[in-house]
């Protein structure tokens, strides 16, 4: 991988975040007629991030063109929360024949339809463990149903897409963190659930139970207490301490027909205790601060070759004014680059992948950096 700087020509893949306001296919037509020869991918979010500012505005857009012979990309179509380890299986296979050098892996799934546990799965059943994994799930804001993604010159609403990296000269290195709190007098445990569904917390009804916490009516759609309300899943040891969060947080998005079950993004088994929690700002400027040390140290003073940022939706202007958003992600880019051109893209959706305590692992409400470096 070399700089952006380099010709278009020499350019093989371009990387695009955008909002909906755009004309994605004029976005698309004119990456390619820069870049001829390269791969075009990407998500639509509800911001966009890049070097030196954040933007949440109606068009937002963040790009990264990349060069050199080690990467690539796949795509297939059809994601739903059931299909989604065998096809992020099937994906990785392709990506290792067209590039069995990978080394890295980023992943673009639709935000609504998925199990991004089930993702991780499916990827690591062909390339392991030990390759890490980075990326998205697609969210173009909270009110609407469509999360397109972009691959090969199309805009795709339910496709999965890995871009494999596998120059050896390359390592990644990830933090991630959510700043959510937990409230432990509403624990609940999970009595019925299948897949990403949830139907029973506590043997009632799961969702009025939660809303119950909130004092709120039944009737309330989890778009409008996204911001009020995460369900986490309670860490030990090492993780805890590296997340620097006592709890992995899960998001319910929508409801069952009849509004008494609930769907978050990835598998939440019977007997699996959930804390409602909700976002503290001090904890989380508290820990992106010491999140970016973290990082920084691990770094050991080398330079960043590019940044990778995916964050949540509810982590932007849903949940913090403009002032405290770009005080956060200033902060961040500050510590890690300060002034140095490193190329930096980012992207707000429904979801972030990022290892956690040496294992690959599918986030809600979280800042996820990925920073690729010089070994």
């Amino acid at each position: 991988m070399e700089s952006v700087a380099e010709s278009a020509s020499s350019v093989r893949l371009v990387i695009m975040h955008s909002t909906m306001g755009h004309d994605l296919a004029k976005l698309i037509e004119g990456a390619r007629e820069i870049c001829p020869e390269a791969e075009i991918v990407g998500c639509t979010g509800s911001g966009a991030i890049g070097r030196g500012w954040v933007s949440e505005a109606v068009r937002s857009l963040a790009v990264m063109a990349i060069t050199g012979e080690e990467v690539t990309s796949v795509a297939m179509q059809g994601t739903t929360g059931e299909n989604s380890r065998d096809l992020a299986a099937q994906c990785a296979k392709s990506l290792q024949r067209q590039l069995p050098a990978t080394n890295t892996i980023m992943a673009l799934a639709p935000g609504l339809d998925v199990d991004g546990d089930a993702i991780i799965e499916g990827i690591e059943s062909v390339f392991g463990p030990d390759v890490p994994i980075l990326g998205a799930l697609s969210g173009t804001g909270a009110s609407v149903p469509r999360t397109p993604l972009f691959h090969g010159g199309e805009i795709l609403e339910d496709a999965m897409i890995l871009v494999g990296l596998g120059d050896p000269e390359l390592e990644l290195v990830q933090a991630a963190h959510h700043g959510n709190l937990p409230h432990d007098e509403y624990r609940f445990t999970v009595t019925k659930a299948e897949g990403n569904r949830v139907d029973e917390l506590d043997g009632r009804p799961a969702w009025p139970v939660v809303m119950d916490s909130l004092d709120l009516p039944h009737t309330t759609h989890p778009v409008e207490v996204i911001c009020l309300l995460g369900l986490g899943m309670d860490l030990e040891g090492a993780a805890q301490e590296e997340y620097d969060n006592a709890q992995l947080m899960r998001a319910p998005l929508h409801l069952s027909e009849d509004g008494g079950s609930f769907f978050t993004q990835a598998a939440v088994p019977e007997g699996q205790v959930l804390v409602s929690c909700q976002r503290d700002e001090d904890h989380i400027f508290q820990g992106v601060d010491r999140m970016t040390k973290r990082l920084k140290e691990r770094l050991g003073g080398r330079l960043p070759v590019a940044v990778f940022q995916s964050d949540c939706m509810a982590r932007g202007r849903m949940s913090a004014d403009t002032v405290s958003k770009d005080e956060i992600n200033s902060t961040i880019q500050n510590q890690l680059i300060g002034d140095e051109p490193v190329p930096w893209l980012g992207v707000y959706g429904f979801a972030e992948f990022a290892v956690l305590d040496g294992r690959n692992c599918f986030h809600n409400y979280t800042t996820a950096l990925s920073v690729l470096v010089r070994r």
